[in-house]
């Protein structure tokens, strides 16, 4: 799985251009390195369905994960449950 994934990674990213789909204020590099799942693999997102990531550069994955409720409001990020996230 894990090969399997790295090489579906790569793909996707070219896909996408090597470009980040984010471009959170003048920190981002515009470069995709990473692929951010919106519904998150451990809440049960698909692990690689192309519907369900984006790609991002470090900076601008790292914001994400840290501000859910704003990243929501973008359509960067989904919860399995109705409303706000359940850690906030």
């Amino acid at each position: 799985m894990v090969r399997q994934y790295a090489k579906w990674r790569v793909e996707e990213l070219n896909r996408r251009g090597w470009r980040c789909e984010a471009r959170i204020a003048d920190r981002c590099d515009h470069k995709a390195s990473q692929l951010h799942h919106i519904l998150s693999r451990s809440q049960g997102g698909a692990v690689m369905e192309a519907d369900n990531v984006m790609g991002v550069c470090l900076y601008c994955h790292t914001w994400i994960e840290h501000h859910p409720r704003e990243a929501k409001a973008k359509g960067w990020k989904r919860s399995p449950w109705k409303g706000e996230f359940p850690n906030e």
